[in-house]
């Protein structure tokens, strides 16, 4: 069978229409723990969105399967079987900003704390010291830290229906009525579980021209779910968990468990 091309537009049709790397969010929850989770929401202050707005970058993640081979079962014939998903680490890179280095303080923050170093008596700078690490469930987030990829056209103002509004713009030609933001685009989520950082990286700096600061954080987790691939049913008792873990209101846990995007910015 052949295959004639008209124009661009017929090429964009036959092969849909290409997602884009530039439109993403990803969200680091606090960690179960108390007193650490507390200490990093009064470093972030009151607005808590800013740690969302300065990730400038960020991985989808990969992962694989542990396989092992077979020889035995049958003569002359190698038969390979999965036995274990393995994940990749996630990083993320952040826009460091000029007031207070607060993606550097955030995770400097976490990290000390899991190496328990605010644990003991002594000073951190005496060459005796030595680090009591705490246990996962005092640093892990069990909340789940989250990336959506979603494209620029996601959301869309739709007019609010009012019977009695419409008929006053048809009859005096005006334009009142409250606007909604509504979905019509499909997003992706990935839902990582007890994750928490494992390493920040070295970041340069030096007297030459000046460039934009970052720093990148790598995250280690049990596993990461993508919203939608399990099933397409959503139930009473998968509602009410995903708002008890992720402290989401019904509406918003409903819209997101069936692959749909909540605007938090």
């Amino acid at each position: 069978m052949s295959l004639e091309v008209t124009s661009i537009s017929d090429i964009k049709s036959n092969i849909l229409r290409p997602a884009t790397t530039s439109q993403f969010y990803a969200s680091v929850p606090f960690p179960q723990e108390s007193r650490i989770a507390n200490r990093l929401k009064k470093l972030l202050g009151p607005d808590q969105r800013r740690l969302v707005l300065a990730c400038s970058e960020v991985s989808l993640p990969g992962s694989t399967f542990a396989t092992s081979k077979n020889d035995n079962d049958r003569t002359g014939v190698t038969e390979t079987h999965a036995y274990r998903r393995m994940y990749d680490n996630i990083t993320l890179t952040y826009y460091v900003d000029a007031e207070k280095y607060l993606p550097i303080k955030y995770f400097e923050m976490w990290m000390t704390h899991i190496a328990g170093e605010d644990l003991q008596d002594s000073n951190i700078f005496r060459n005796n010291f030595s680090y009591r690490f705490r246990y996962p469930n005092d640093y892990v987030s069990d909340q789940g830290l989250e990336v959506v990829k979603f494209e620029k056209d996601i959301m869309t103002q739709v007019k609010n229906p009012n019977i009695l509004e419409d008929i006053v713009n048809i009859i005096a030609g005006t334009n009142f009525g409250n606007t909604i933001n509504k979905q019509t685009g499909s997003s992706l989520r990935y839902t990582f579980k007890r994750a928490f950082p494992v390493s920040i990286n070295s970041i340069p700096i030096s007297y030459e021209s000046s460039q934009l600061l970052k720093v990148s954080v790598t995250f280690a987790y049990t596993r990461y779910i993508v919203d939608g691939i399990l099933n397409n049913i959503t139930t009473e008792s998968d509602i009410l968990a995903f708002m008890e873990d992720h402290g989401r209101s019904r509406e918003d846990a409903t819209t997101i468990l069936e692959g749909g995007f909540v605007e938090t910015l």
